[in-house]
């Protein structure tokens, strides 16, 4: 197991550098952001075709596959559509004459490390015999349900957007009337869910650092915080936050 994981880290490195010189080419640091979601797509399936000793494993590829593959193209299209995202700008203009070291290291590198430690129940689900457990069926159902909740989360918030007569206001219907980030909840419990399913020895319980990690980036790091920041200047948002839980979703206080 330590081995595989080692030859994946070098490999992890080898890919995120080379994206690195691609953004650095198209002057596009936010491809990073697709890069994040392309690479564990990339690692279950190359994990699944060289180790995989189980057919059963087939369930999570698809699960995995199926969630990469959705936000991969969600953010072609931005990338597409949009100039750099503003965040990566900001990084560009505050670093100035030591943005591509920076960025290198504390953006493409920082990534490579998340990525190999988050990539950890794919680890164990896709280079071990795994079996069909109560814990395994439970983390498959909390899965398919999570994605239903997040893809249609995504797509009610871009609907939402797309409507100018909404400009500069809050989306506060459906799942966004109980969080006020239902996406990244369902982003959490599908990565919890991961890991439920690659339980099936006491060597896997170490793959808890996985959504443990995530839920930390998520909460107090890039995901929330971030948000909450953009989302303070929008009218009503006050109320609005006194009034919805900020991540798990829960009747509204009046």
């Amino acid at each position: 197991m330590l081995p595989i994981f080692l030859a994946l880290c070098v490999i992890l490195f080898f890919w995120m550098t080379w994206w690195y010189f691609i953004a650095r080419f198209f002057r596009r640091t936010d491809i990073v952001d697709m890069v994040w979601w392309l690479s564990y797509g990339l690692i279950a399936l190359m994990l699944f075709v060289f180790f995989s000793p189980s057919s059963l494993a087939l369930l999570p590829l698809t699960f995995v596959l199926l969630w990469s593959l959705r936000l991969v193209s969600h953010i072609i299209v931005r990338l597409i559509r949009h100039n750099e995202d503003a965040r990566y700008a900001a990084f560009r203009i505050s670093w100035w004459q030591y943005f591509f070291l920076k960025s290198y290291l504390y953006i493409f590198l920082l990534q490579w490390f998340f990525i190999a430690i988050i990539s950890l129940p794919l680890l164990f689900l896709f280079t071990t015999s795994i079996s069909l457990t109560p814990l395994f069926i439970i983390g498959a159902m909390l899965w398919i349900v999570w994605f239903l909740c997040e893809y249609f989360a995504d797509r009610q918030m871009n609907e939402f957007r797309a409507n100018k007569n909404n400009a500069g206001k809050i989306i506060q219907s459906w799942l966004w009337k109980y969080s006020r980030h239902p996406n990244y909840f369902g982003e959490l419990v599908m990565w919890w869910s991961l890991w439920i399913m690659s339980v099936q020895s006491s060597m896997s319980i170490v793959g808890i650092l996985s959504p443990l990690l995530l839920s930390y980036i998520i909460i107090f790091i890039t995901g929330i915080p971030m948000l909450e920041a953009s989302l303070a200047k929008r009218k009503w948002f006050e109320a609005y936050k006194k009034s919805t839980s900020i991540l798990i979703p829960l009747p509204r206080k009046k």
